[in-house]
């Protein structure tokens, strides 16, 4: 099945230039500056930014078919476990991805974060059509399961609740075998996931040279 909104998103992810993959590490050593030339890391938010720039350049420039408005609101996940009527499947989750021994997230920071990148027409409006595609990217060069494992359970969750189109995991400087076995642990471990696995998306470039690999959650399910 052929998606607009994924195509144009991949469209804005080719036009970002290499800078934005590595910089070299910039730190405060004794009050001076200190830039370290043979250290280079991305920093994800400059990387995010830009990814939104570029899909907003596309689409002044009339290049990106039928583009929705690009909206970043809040998207309030935590109600899902700690409303007075909660769901009682997203709380168990929840409480499974606190159990991940090796991870360090803040939970309520991780429920509170607006996603990366959202096309819609409002935060009030689920109707699928308007609801194109959600985003989580990380561009960490060595990209934890804990970090990877939030990131997946909240497209999950925007797909089941948010009724959105499409949703994808971005993730940048990793290669796609990490990706997959994270997902196969996810799997494994029983985490929140949905039913609509021809709908969530990997999308993976590992350096600024590398191709771009798209694969649904569908394929990489049926291929383990």
């Amino acid at each position: 099945m052929y998606r607009q909104s994924l195509d144009n998103l991949l469209k804005a992810l080719r036009r970002i230039e290499e800078p934005y993959y590595h910089t070299p590490e910039v730190r405060m050593i004794d009050n001076q500056l200190d830039i370290n030339v043979e250290n280079f890391i991305t920093y994800e938010n400059n990387f995010t930014s830009q990814l939104l720039a570029e899909y907003k350049v596309l689409a002044h420039l009339g290049e990106l078919k039928e583009s929705r408005p690009f909206l970043r609101e809040l998207q309030i996940l935590k109600r899902f476990a700690w409303s007075e009527d909660p769901d009682l499947g997203i709380r168990a989750a929840i409480e499974r991805l606190r159990a991940i021994p090796e991870g360090k997230e803040d939970v309520v920071d991780e429920l509170k974060t607006i996603p990366d990148f959202i096309i819609h027409k409002s935060q009030g409006n689920r109707e699928r059509i308007n609801q194109q595609l959600i985003a989580e990217i990380k561009t960490e060069a060595v990209l934890s399961y804990s970090r990877f494992a939030w990131d997946f359970f909240k497209l999950n969750v925007y797909l089941n609740k948010f009724n959105f189109q499409t949703a994808c995991f971005i993730a940048i400087n990793t290669d796609l075998k990490t990706v997959e076995s994270y997902i196969g642990r996810y799997l494994d471990e029983n985490h929140y996931y949905t039913t609509r696995t021809r709908d969530l998306f990997v999308v993976v470039k590992e350096n600024f040279q590398s191709e771009i690999i798209t694969k649904s959650l569908h394929k990489i399910k049926f291929l383990m």
